[in-house]
């Protein structure tokens, strides 16, 4: 999956034989550029979130969005003026994600949402080419979510998955990188090194 500044995600498959890639599918454009995407890794969902905080899944199963919603950071504590940086999808629970905002490490839990008349579904009509006769319902299930915050981290860098049980996540001080820079990097003021 790509994304651009222009708000465009593209999904390029890659070909068995030959090894090119080939663009699989792209998705519609929204008004802000996303902040972080990932697939995951079980299933053939998207998840993006967005510089005002939305948040939606796409399956290229149904070719369907599954999940679409804003995100509401400040219940938590969190900056609302920091994008959300980073999405790592939970490998033992498909239903659940790991958001990466500012320092902190978000879970995320989808449920699905019981209505006030005992159906969990919601039916949305969709048409097909305008033929009268032709239409059709499909149910879709709704879904919400519950937010909570997995740990708060001083300089969080980066989050990944090794395997199923093991989690990755790289903390760094920003004064100590550029010690380790090569001169050609450093900054010299006013003559001095």
């Amino acid at each position: 999956a790509c994304a651009s500044l222009c708000c465009a995600l593209v999904v390029f498959k890659r070909e068995k034989f030959g090894g090119k890639w080939k663009r699989h599918s792209t998705l519609p454009r929204y008004k802000l550029p996303p902040t972080a995407i990932a697939m995951q890794p079980n299933s053939p969902v998207l998840a993006a979130v967005f510089a005002d905080h939305k948040i939606f899944q796409y399956d290229f199963g149904e070719y369907r969005f599954t999940f679409s919603s804003y995100l509401k950071l400040d219940k938590l504590g969190g900056s609302i003026g920091q994008p959300v940086r980073g999405i790592v999808f939970d490998p033992r629970n498909d239903d659940a994600m790991i958001l990466q905002h500012d320092s902190d490490l978000l879970v995320l839990h989808f449920e699905v949402e019981d209505d006030a008349d005992g159906g969990q579904t919601e039916r949305k009509r969709r048409t097909s080419g305008g033929k009268a006769g032709n239409d059709e319902e499909e149910v879709v299930p709704r879904k919400k979510y519950s937010m909570q915050v997995l740990k708060k981290y001083t300089r969080l860098v980066d989050t990944r998955w090794f395997g199923r049980d093991e989690m990755l996540v790289v903390e760094a001080n920003p004064l100590s990188m550029v010690e380790h820079l090569p001169p050609a990097f450093r900054r010299k003021i006013f003559g001095t090194a």
